[in-house]
């Protein structure tokens, strides 16, 4: 692997880390530079996942954080407006189908958040981003090798 490579794949999963750069823009990008398909799809998940993984796990840390900062100012997020339309809107589609969207609609970074903001269990979350993110990955991969061969890269 030459040097121009290796700085590729650091900037494949750099951007993958990115919230709003989804696998739907950084894959494309890096097999159209010469990357090759496979190793660019599994960097820019592994880029996509990891900081989804740390909104997961992190999220009951910063809500903890939220509540002593506001002390008895703290409304619970139970009874706000927004949040009782997030929850009815989660119950009604559920985090599959909140999940299956999110890279095209919000990017998983935001809809992990969402989903645990309002209440969806974090190893639900967990395993229904990653899955979606999984399966986002392969077909864009697959699509843009497609499209490298088709245009006659």
């Amino acid at each position: 692997m030459t040097a121009l490579e290796t700085w590729g794949f650091v900037g494949v999963f750099v951007a993958a880390a990115v919230p709003w750069l989804e696998i739907l823009l950084v894959v494309p990008a890096g097999v159209a530079a010469g990357l090759p398909p496979a190793p660019v799809g599994a960097v820019a998940f592994v880029g996509n996942a990891l900081p989804v993984l740390g909104i997961i796990v992190g999220h009951d840390a910063l809500r903890r954080w939220v509540q002593r900062r506001r002390g008895a100012r703290a409304t619970s997020a139970e009874s706000s407006g927004r949040a009782r339309r997030a929850r009815t809107l989660l119950q009604r589609y559920g985090v599959p189908v909140l999940a299956l969207a999110a890279p095209a609609v919000t990017g998983v970074h935001l809809a992990a958040f969402i989903a645990l903001v309002v209440g969806a269990q974090r190893a639900t979350v967990a395993g229904w981003m990653l899955g979606s993110l999984a399966a986002w990955t392969i077909v864009v991969t697959g699509l843009a090798a497609a499209g490298v061969d088709l245009l006659g890269g």
